[in-house]
């Protein structure tokens, strides 16, 4: 995603010491499904994520990267105060076969909308 909105942001007249700033403002932004969204509707007016079913629950699986990616797994509070979810603290987190399944399902969904208006120019 970073790469196409640099694509776009270089296409809509920015210069390279502008797109850095904005690429600077994101900073992580694109790890987390809703500020991803957020970001590509501000700065290229495409809703990614309209259904709020499959947002929310691409959150959360999103929200599962931080204890296995820092942590090896295991909940920690930060994970729980981002994550609203009934886990406890020390408890090992894992993420499904279908959890991965419709992870990738929707963001390919996304990213084919996201790539149609950005490459091919169709309307959205």
């Amino acid at each position: 995603m970073k790469a196409i909105l640099t694509r776009q942001l270089q296409e809509n007249g920015n210069n390279a010491e502008a797109i850095q700033e904005i690429l600077r403002k994101i900073k992580n932004g694109f790890q987390n499904p809703g500020r991803a969204n957020e970001i590509i509707d501000n700065y290229i007016q495409v809703r990614l994520l309209t259904d709020p079913v499959l947002a929310e629950q691409l959150g959360r699986t999103f929200e599962k990267r931080h204890p296995i990616t820092h942590n090896l797994g295991v909940v920690d509070k930060k994970y729980i105060r981002r994550s609203f979810m009934n886990e406890k603290e020390g408890q090992e987190i894992r993420v499904t076969k279908e959890e991965i399944n419709e992870a990738i399902a929707i963001s390919l969904d996304s990213l084919d909308k996201l790539y149609d208006v950005v490459f091919k120019k169709v309307a959205h």
